[in-house]
This record gives structure tokens, sequence and C-alpha cells, in this order.
């Protein structure tokens, strides 16, 4: 559920670009897509890549230690530096560093708020 509130909110914060009448508008670039179905969509990416590390490394039964590298401070670290990389690459698609930023978002907030667990995250 995280995952679809930050992908919804970091849509909406990409998108502040507000015309002279005060109404929030898209990048040219954004396509025929509209800003609502931009923000839903966003918020159905950031549900699914907030989900990413439990599906890759599932906690099963009996092994309460699934955490390794796909719920690391490493992992955390590359996803900030390649969002970084993508947001400031304006030669991508405005769509491609969207959906790439949001995806990261949601990812980013599952490692964040497992951290935040006694188990905490493996540093690699």
């Amino acid at each position: 559920m995280t995952g679809v509130i930050t992908g919804a909110v970091v849509a909406i914060a990409r998108l502040q670009y507000y015309d002279a009448d005060g109404t929030l508008s898209t990048d040219s670039s954004m396509g025929s897509l509209s800003l609502t179905s931009i923000v839903l969509i966003s918020a159905a990416v950031g549900g699914q890549f907030g989900l990413m590390p439990d599906i890759l490394e599932p906690a099963k039964s009996g092994n309460w230690r699934h955490r390794k590298f796909f719920h690391s401070y490493a992992l955390l670290a590359l996803l900030v530096w390649f969002t970084y990389q993508t947001e400031t690459n304006l030669g991508l698609d405005d769509l491609v560093r969207h959906f790439f930023t949001v995806a990261a978002a949601g990812y980013v907030s599952h490692l964040l708020l497992d951290s935040r667990t006694p188990a905490g995250l493996p540093w690699v």
C-alpha cells in the first residue's frame, strides 16, 4: 500500500508545473496521457515496485533472515544513484524518466520501511 501512495505522490510532485490559470499541466512530451491517467498508472507502478523486494526475496516460514542483496543498503544507494542519473539525463524521454523515478521511489519506500524494523537491512 505504501508503494501505491508513494507512486501517486511522486507523480503529483513531478508534475507540479502550473499554467497561468493555475491548472496542473503536463509537459508536452508526456504524450496524450491525461493527468489522471499518469497519476493512476504511477500509483500502480509505485505499488508494484514497492512489492518487488519481497517478490525477489520472499520471506518463507523458518527463513527469518530473507533479506539479502535486494533488501540492502547497497541496492538502496544504487537506486538513488541511478535515479539521479536518469533524472539529470535530459536526452531521455520524459515518460521514461518519470516512470523510472516512480518505480524507484516505490522500491525505495519499501527498503526505508524495512530498515526501521528490528531485522533492519544488511549492508550488502
